[in-house]
């Protein structure tokens, strides 16, 4: 049997700034092999539906890792941010505001207007995949 090892991009763990002032999310990136600050690349933004789970983690992820591996393979920014109330050790404000909210806060935060900033990504070449 012959393994073929891939060439991997970066992957980079950020904090961004949130819509309220002083908060900020965690997210992570992973840029294709080869990446190129002075180019655009279509992005790929997943999302996890609040409040159950967060995405933002350095651990293996599985089949989604290999999907978001294959994507980077293609020329993708694949990209993710934990919205608010995602069981992240920032205590039990952060859990809390999302009491009788659910949605409404990551609705506002998927625009991705602040992320595409970040990586220049064209506005005609976003997508959003996720679960909940």
């Amino acid at each position: 049997m012959h393994h073929v090892a891939l060439d991997r991009g970066p992957v980079e763990f950020f904090r961004v700034p949130g819509a309220e002032a002083g908060l900020t999310l965690d997210g992570w990136v992973m840029k294709p092999p080869g990446f190129e600050e002075s180019r655009e690349y279509p992005v790929l933004f997943y999302v996890y539906g609040e409040p159950w789970g967060q995405t933002v983690e350095d651990s293996w992820d599985g089949e989604t890792y290999l999907w978001h591996l294959y994507l980077t393979q293609q020329g993708y920014l694949v990209a993710s941010v934990d919205p608010r109330g995602t069981p992240a050790p920032r205590g039990s404000d952060w859990r809390k505001v999302i009491y009788q909210r659910i949605g409404t806060l990551t609705a506002g935060l998927i625009r991705t207007r602040t992320f595409s900033a970040r990586t220049d990504a064209s506005s005609r070449r976003r997508s959003s995949s996720g679960t909940s």
